[in-house]
């Protein structure tokens, strides 16, 4: 991994181990679990109904197709050191759908989401709905591991 893989590698590979404690450094704060709400915005992760037809809840597969095409250059940095199984033999997927959510990667076997953070994520709104996030991911089983934009493309470059 001649790319900047050995910096992340450690970090990912731990949470993407089975058995590693939740972890999860920001987002932490006094918000109600999504999963007792009745209701849910109109952001990302709103159920959506097309041509009369109930889609699965959550996210429609042409919402995570636009997400894919449409990534970030950090998540396309990100996915250069995740994909094929370059990290410790684990396998991720792209733009995953858990409950309402769409991740940006995420990891079966250790039940891991990496989500990679540009700046909209640190306004008072991104925090609060990244907290929500976190919640309803939990209490789903999945940990989340956060990146922000500067430091996948500061490590990918190194």
């Amino acid at each position: 991994m001649g790319t900047g893989a050995e910096a992340l590698t450690p970090t990912l590979s731990r949470f993407a181990g089975e058995g590693a404690g939740a972890q999860n450094a920001r987002h932490e704060g006094n918000v109600q679990n999504p999963l007792l709400r009745s209701e849910r915005g109109q952001g990302e992760g709103a159920p959506v109904d097309t041509d009369g037809r109930r889609m699965r809840p959550g996210n429609p597969p042409a919402r995570r197709q636009a997400l894919h095409r449409n990534a970030t250059i950090a998540e396309r940095a990100l996915w250069r050191l995740l994909r094929s199984r370059q990290l410790e033999g684990y396998k991720f997927r792209r733009q995953h759908a858990v409950g309402p959510y769409i991740l940006d990667f995420y990891c079966a076997p250790g039940r891991l989401a990496v989500e990679v953070d540009g700046s909209q994520h640190y306004t008072s709104t991104g925090l609060a709905d990244d907290a929500l996030r976190t919640l309803y991911l939990r209490a789903a089983g999945v940990r989340v591991l956060r990146f922000t934009n500067v430091e996948v493309l500061a490590t990918s470059r190194a």
